[in-house]
């Protein structure tokens, strides 16, 4: 990709987000070995995903409210998340957005 960039501020931020140009085409877990990755850009990224154990999302946008998450299972992972999004009908962005500079749990 040669427009291809990463946005990550490590030890503050838990998740890495991938872009070509202005575009995010991924957003990348580091607690969680997961990615979510569109579509479009699968082909490229999904191999080097699976080269490092990643398990990846693909998606046509990160901002449809299709998705679900049980909140408990993510206070598994991390210390705290936000309370401010909807988890019975949550977009992959927001489930970024909940998580992204949450602290993770040592134990």
């Amino acid at each position: 990709m040669p427009d291809g960039c990463t946005d990550w501020e490590d030890g503050v931020e838990n998740w890495g987000v991938v872009f070509n140009g202005e575009e995010v085409i991924s957003f990348v877990c580091e607690p969680i070995p997961i990615a979510f990755v569109k579509r479009r850009f699968s082909k490229d990224l999904n191999a080097i995903m699976n080269r490092f154990g990643v398990i990846h999302v693909d998606a046509e946008e990160f901002d449809a409210e299709i998705y679900r998450v049980d909140k408990t299972i993510l206070k598994d992972v991390f210390v705290d998340v936000t309370d401010v999004v909807d988890y019975k009908c949550i977009s992959l962005k927001d489930i970024w957005y909940a998580t992204v500079t949450m602290p993770v749990r040592k134990d």
